[in-house]
C-alpha cells in the first residue's frame, strides 16, 4: 500500500488487506489542508450569501410604493403630551377640524375623547401652539422679559399677570386673558 504497510488477514482462503495504523503526523485522505484553497471557498461562500442577501433587499426596496410620504401638519399634529403615572402619557392629536384625546401605554394606544366643537379646537390648538418654544408668543415674552430687565420701574410690563420670570403674578383681572 502506498504510504505506509498494509497487513494482511487470511480467514478460509479469502484474503483482507488492512491498511496500517497511521501515525498522529499523517493526515488521512479525507482531511483538507488549511490555507489558501480553504480561505477562497469560505470566502466565496460568504461573498456568495451576502451578494444574494443584498440583491434581495435592492429588490424589496425598489418594488415598494413610492406614496409613503410623511403626512402634512395640516392633516395630522401631535400637539401636545402630559406624562401619567408609570409609562402612560396622554397625546392630544389634531386630525383636520377634530381633536382627538389619545391614552398610550406600552400595550397599546386607545382614544379616550374626540373634540369637534369648533371654538374649542381653535381654543386648545391656540394653547398648544403658544406653549412651544419656537411660538410668536413665547418670542413676544422673550422680548418683553429683556424690556423688564432693563425697566425695573415697570412691574408688570409683560402683561396677563406675568413678571419678568414668566411666572403668574397672582392678579385676578388679569387671569381671563
Amino acid at each position: 500500500m502506498p504510504g505506509g504497510s498494509a497487513v494482511t488477514v487470511s480467514q478460509k482462503g479469502a484474503r483482507l488487506l488492512l491498511p496500517s495504523p497511521r501515525s498522529a503526523g499523517s493526515q488521512s485522505p479525507g482531511n483538507v489542508r488549511f490555507g489558501l484553497p480553504l480561505v477562497v471557498t469560505v470566502g466565496g461562500s460568504l461573498a456568495l450569501v451576502l451578494g444574494v442577501f443584498f440583491l434581495i433587499a435592492w429588490a424589496v426596496r425598489s418594488a415598494a410604493p413610492r406614496g409613503l410620504t410623511l403626512l402634512p401638519s395640516e392633516v395630522v399634529e401631535v400637539l401636545g403630551r402630559a406624562p401619567l403615572a408609570g409609562r402612560q402619557q396622554l397625546h392630544l392629536l389634531r386630525c383636520g377640524k377634530k381633536l382627538i384625546l389619545v391614552w398610550v401605554t406600552p400595550a397599546g394606544a386607545e382614544t379616550l375623547t374626540e373634540i369637534s366643537d369648533p371654538e374649542e379646537v381653535d381654543r386648545l390648538a391656540g394653547l398648544c401652539q403658544q406653549a412651544r418654544p419656537n411660538s410668536a408668543t413665547a418670542a413676544f415674552r422673550q422680548v418683553l422679559r429683556q424690556l423688564a430687565g432693563q425697566n425695573k420701574s415697570a412691574p408688570d410690563v409683560l402683561g396677563a399677570g406675568l413678571d419678568a420670570t414668566g411666572t403668574p403674578t397672582g392678579r385676578q383681572e388679569d387671569a381671563d386673558v
